[in-house]
């Protein structure tokens, strides 16, 4: 089954993976994604499907999240600056 590993950041990256019936995220991002992608990445990341948080709350955790076929897997990371105190500092400048 295919699925897609979606990155944004200073490594931005889209990657079709092919990955086996009822493999988790998390068995996905372990096991089927290329080593020298993995290198790109950093420890504090989490996941999400199609713009969803794999958190417990609307979805499943990644390890029992079970993908289906051409599932989008987003890798997120926390926020460096506040959306808030982008803003403001823009309109400072302004």
């Amino acid at each position: 089954m295919k699925v897609t590993i979606h990155h944004i950041g200073t490594n931005k990256f889209s990657l079709d993976i092919d990955v086996p019936n009822n493999c988790t995220a998390k068995e996905a991002m372990q096991n089927y994604l290329p080593s020298r992608y993995k290198k790109l990445l950093s420890e504090d990341f989490t996941l999400g499907i199609w713009g969803t948080n794999l958190d417990g709350k609307f979805l499943p955790m990644p390890e029992s999240y079970r993908l289906n076929e051409n599932d989008r897997i987003e890798i997120y990371y926390p926020l460096v600056v506040d959306p808030k105190d982008a803003r403001r500092a823009k309109a400072k400048k302004d």
